[in-house]
């Protein structure tokens, strides 16, 4: 996984919540 902090892959909120929630899934 890479580290949100970074920043290095653009992610955006709606990216991080829909990864969070995918992850809560499984």
């Amino acid at each position: 996984m890479r580290d949100p902090a970074k920043n290095q892959g653009g992610f955006t909120l709606a990216e991080l919540l829909v990864a969070t929630m995918l992850l809560a899934i499984v």
